[in-house]
């Protein structure tokens, strides 16, 4: 009796220290849609993985009026291991125009107490100090927000954002 209540409290320590090497890491790609769900506020569409949250953020004006709930913790990469962000093959976080409304979020975000993990955004941006176009890029889970937006119960954990803006005189 002693050697199954030893092994059951270790199974459940061992579950309480679950990492991203035990759960799905998203792979980088942009699903087609979502789990499920309607996208009205009874039947909320359904975020399931990397892929499906990376298609929410594509979506930019079409999310005004909708309702998103997140239904697990999500891997962006796997930050296991130490200095994980210095790794090779990450996955990169988009980064969106902060001065295009088209491309904010303007809906509603229910993250019902999970977390997103591993969020990365590494960015050179080299110019030179002539260029008139605008270099406004915005960065974070949701980069723009706009129209009302509402984002509830939502964590990021292990994320990495490195802007660098390399200007030159031409």
């Amino acid at each position: 009796a002693l050697v199954l209540t030893i092994s059951i409290i270790l199974s459940t320590f061992t579950g309480l220290f679950a990492s991203a090497g035990s759960q799905d890491v998203w792979d980088g790609t942009t699903a087609e849609g979502f789990a499920s769900g309607t996208g009205t506020a009874g039947d909320p569409y359904i975020i399931e993985n990397g892929a499906q949250l990376r298609y929410l953020i594509s979506l930019g004006d079409a999310t005004a009026g909708k309702f998103y709930k997140l239904a697990a913790d999500i891997y962006l990469n796997d930050t296991t291991v130490a200095n994980w962000y210095t790794q090779s093959g990450l996955n990169e976080w988009p980064l969106l125009s902060a001065t295009d409304a088209t491309t904010a979020f303007k809906g509603t975000f229910y993250g019902d107490g999970h977390i997103v993990h591993g969020l990365y955004v590494e960015e050179v941006k080299a110019h030179s100090n002539n260029d008139a176009r605008d270099v406004a890029e915005a960065a974070g889970l949701f980069p723009v927000l706009a129209g009302g937006a509402t984002i509830d119960a939502v964590g990021v954990e292990n994320a990495y954002v490195k802007i660098t803006n390399a200007c030159t005189d031409a």
